[in-house]
């Protein structure tokens, strides 16, 4: 296993752990704090991924470019609708 290959599975689990939690059970109970982890996370992912998609130039690297970009986007607009509701 590489050393791209490692930091991919390292963040890619991290960052999908992270989406899963957050968004489908109430552990943080703050939603700016929970956001804030989210996005974190898929700057993590997005940076680790997107170095292994510049070495490598693989299509599955690519999916790792584009989920971080797919879930900070739900993580804003669930944070901006929790704003509103407050």
């Amino acid at each position: 296993m590489s050393n791209h290959e490692l930091w991919m599975w390292i963040s890619g689990v991290i960052g999908f752990s992270c989406f899963v939690v957050i968004h489908f059970t109430k552990l943080l109970k703050n939603p700016l704090y929970a956001g804030l982890v989210q996005l974190a996370s898929n700057v993590f992912v997005f940076v680790s991924w997107g170095s292994a998609y510049i070495s490598t130039r693989g299509s599955f690297a690519l999916f790792g470019v584009i989920f971080p970009i797919v879930t900070g986007t739900i993580t804003i607009r669930t944070l901006l609708r929790a704003r509103r509701q407050s």
